[in-house]
């Protein structure tokens, strides 16, 4: 059985660019590596249309490479046409070798018409897609950048509609998007080999700050983390790792508050170092530009492998079976002095070995993957 995995993650050969994502990069290697291990290393392939700022932020040509079995499509780098470009080139790529299985990761529109179309030119070819993001909002310009995305990915769910197989991160969205529940999988993400490799450290050599790793952007909480923690009357340093629009916001906090750090943008091994000394990780996701429903912080899987106590508000879809090892606060975070005060001494180990344990046992990339084949047999048996 060949199977294609179609990604949007960066090579891993040189520093991640603006537009690149660790947490994103993480989950596609991760699902790519699952996938690999189900079928013979020579029938996994991948394509991956590499994230870049567009032009003129970024190069207006972005030429192909490969890195192993994964194929950087190159692309015209401009808005929109860039898809499209992508699209085609993967089209004709596929029609060399037309696979019996592609997984794509998340919906977009000409991505999801390329695969629909290369299905009807080749029997027996079945299409699979994994949809941890979507990004619609209503409330947004009809012709702003964000508001074009959004009309285009409600198009690309609609044509999931015709998909052999949908993995979605939470409920809503098959309900919201009127997807076949006989045809598809609930599954809100999970361990990654970075994770992984967090849940093999101990907790007995734990220092007293906090973290807060990711996209510095409102869904993503750090102005409310950053607001509550220049009011707090102990000393707890807070350092804060990651890009974004609220870059600034950080960085001005840290000037005028001794307990705020702000490191900017680092590589993952950085970001693993402090994770695991860390004696408050924090994850936070709020409906601040996105809808929450249809989202799931893969960092969440991290912080919960880390070490330390893991500090988040009750966002959507946190999960039940982990609630009980968490410090769940509410969304105005008014109960974090508090809470960091209850847990300074950091979890003891049997709590943090059944923490680890559920993590494990309920939210293996390898158990979706396992689902998906099941679910999508060889058309040969």
């Amino acid at each position: 059985m060949s199977v294609v995995f179609i990604g949007h993650f960066s090579g891993g050969l040189g520093p991640l660019n603006a537009a690149g994502s660790i947490a994103g990069n993480q989950v596609q290697r991760q699902i790519f590596r699952e996938i690999s291990e189900r079928v013979e290393d020579e029938k996994a392939t991948c394509f991956s249309m590499e994230p870049v700022p567009a032009w003129p932020k970024g190069p207006i040509l972005v030429w192909s490479k490969s890195e192993e079995r994964v194929r950087f499509i190159g692309f015209l780098n401009l808005p929109v046409l860039k898809h499209i470009v992508f699209a085609i080139r993967l089209f004709f790529q596929l029609q060399k070798h037309p696979p019996d299985l592609c997984v794509q990761y998340n919906a977009y529109l000409w991505e999801n018409l390329t695969l629909l179309c290369t299905r009807a030119l080749n029997a027996g070819m079945r299409i699979s897609l994994i949809v941890q993001d979507v990004h619609v909002n209503p409330g947004l310009g009809f012709f702003s950048k964000r508001g074009i995305r959004s009309r285009m990915e409600r198009i690309a769910m609609r044509l999931a509609r015709n998909f052999d197989l949908v993995i979605a991160v939470t409920p809503d969205i098959l309900k919201d998007f009127q997807l076949n529940p006989l045809r598809c999988i609930v599954f809100p993400g999970g361990v990654t080999e970075f994770a992984g490799k967090l849940a093999r450290t101990s907790a007995d050599k734990l220092e007293d700050f906090a973290v807060f790793a990711g996209a510095l952007e409102a869904h993503n909480g750090i102005e409310q983390l950053i607001e509550r923690w220049e009011s707090l009357q102990r000393q707890v340093p807070l350092h804060v790792f990651g890009k974004g629009q609220l870059a600034s916001l950080v960085s001005a906090a840290a000037q005028r508050c001794a307990n705020i750090h702000f490191h900017g943008f680092q590589p993952e091994h950085v970001i693993y170092e402090w994770h695991c000394r860390a004696r408050w990780n924090v994850c936070l996701r709020y409906s601040e530009g996105l809808d929450q429903r249809y989202f799931f912080p893969s960092k969440f899987f991290n912080v919960v492998c880390a070490p330390g106590v893991v500090l988040v508000n009750d966002f959507h879809a946190l999960p039940q079976s982990l609630r009980k090892f968490l410090v769940v606060l509410d969304d105005g975070l008014t109960g974090l002095e508090g809470a960091l005060l209850a847990t300074r001494d950091g979890p003891v180990a049997m709590e943090l070995a059944s923490r680890r344990e559920i993590v494990r046992s309920e939210y293996d990339w390898s158990a979706a993957v396992s689902q998906l084949f099941c679910a999508i047999p060889p058309q040969n048996g």
